[in-house]
């Protein structure tokens, strides 16, 4: 092996090496995970509206805050949404309950998809809309996930 080839080979594991960084980098600033383990901390929102218990990731598209946890989701998003939101599946149930000490809804809605009923529970509070999916066990511990305060 030459000088001139050697330090071809090493020029090039150079860049090489530069590139696979940047890839490792931007993959990793690209994810939102907020905690990846049981060790969750609480986050409180910017306006100190609510504060909520593990979530696991948070994702902002526009106007809605969506945080994933465990077993649902929360979106936050403006009041004028839940005309959106509620007219995309027709609405077979609709049952009042209290979040965190709030007035809500829980509705059983039909999946335009597939028609199968599924149930999603809503808090309007201070022009914002509170929207939450999940699993039935999430769904009726809401209060163990968010307190507004």
């Amino acid at each position: 092996m030459s000088k001139r080839s050697g330090l071809i080979f090493i020029l090039f594991l150079v860049v090489v090496a530069v590139i696979v960084l940047v890839v490792l980098n931007r993959n990793s600033e690209t994810q939102n995970v907020i905690v990846a383990d049981d060790t969750y901390q609480p986050i409180v929102s910017a306006d100190g509206v609510y504060t909520l218990s593990k979530p696991s990731q948070k994702l902002e598209v526009g106007e809605i805050t969506t945080f994933t946890f465990t077993d649902g989701q929360l979106s936050v998003m403006p009041a004028a949404m839940q005309s959106v939101v509620l007219n995309e599946t027709p609405v077979q149930a609709e049952v009042a309950v209290v979040i965190s000490g709030l007035p809500a809804k829980r509705y059983t809605l039909s999946s335009a998809k597939d028609g199968s009923s599924f149930d999603v529970v809503q808090v309007l509070y201070l022009n914002q809309l509170y929207h939450f999916t999940g699993n039935e066990a999430f769904l009726s511990n809401l209060d163990q996930y968010i307190i507004f305060n």
